[in-house]
């Protein structure tokens, strides 16, 4: 098997797969800001006659929006969960299937960040299923997800990976890739993974690095 790794956003994150093979939102870097508290002194207004109060009425606030909807694959045999792609319909049905092939498995969906608030489409709720939470507590070697004991999901062909996002690094056996597809469509071209020097929106100084550690990362060097 050749191992590939997609690194989210060039270097924020990490997942291990297959190639090909990879469970893995590209993202921008970050924007710091510094506020700077100064202490302000302000000289106490005039005292002034006080004006009948008035009453002002009053708007409603705007409900505040709801969260962005979430998708989990709920290993049902012990509860075990994690997050996956849902972009397109059946997405996390599918991913969920996939890598979990070996044990029965369902997509609970919320709008929080816990998956206390995840229903299935049935409308079963993540913590009334008789085995919520059992993972915490135990470790059941016939609930398993790739055949090999309860740890680890299976790994899914990286042209099927609907995880990756625009410029992702992908290590391979043959050196890195970088993901810039053309369309959503899945299953991914091969035209999707480009050598980072011809990577588009991809700094000189980005491809000095990648390519210092594809050297460094060579078979034969000293201390390697």
């Amino acid at each position: 098997m050749r191992t590939a790794i997609a690194i989210r956003g060039l270097f924020a994150a990490v997942s291990v797969a297959t190639l090909g093979a990879v469970p893995a939102a590209a993202q921008t870097p970050a924007d710091f800001f510094a506020a700077l508290f100064g202490g302000l002194v302000r000289q106490a207004p005039p005292q002034v006659a006080a004006l009948p109060s008035v009453a002002v009425p009053v708007e409603p606030q705007e409900s505040a929006r709801p969260s962005r909807r979430v998708a989990y694959c709920v290993r049902m045999c012990d509860g075990r969960y994690f997050p996956l792609s849902d972009a397109t319909p059946g997405a996390a049905e599918a991913q969920c299937a996939a890598f979990c092939p070996k044990a029965p498995s369902e997509v609970f969906r919320g709008s929080g960040a816990s998956i206390e608030g995840a229903y299935s489409d049935a409308g079963l709720a993540y913590g009334d299923i008789p085995n919520a939470y059992v993972y915490r507590t135990r470790l059941d070697q016939a609930c398993t997800c790739t055949g090999n004991g309860p740890l680890g999901v299976a790994a899914i062909p990286i042209k099927q990976d609907e995880t990756l996002r625009t410029g992702d690094l992908v290590m391979t056996a043959d050196g890195a890739r970088v993901f810039q597809p053309k369309s959503g469509a899945v299953p991914h071209d091969d035209t999707a993974f480009v050598l980072p020097e011809d990577a588009k929106r991809l700094s000189r100084d980005m491809k000095q690095r990648i390519e210092d550690l594809q050297i460094a990362a060579r078979p034969g060097r000293p201390g390697g």
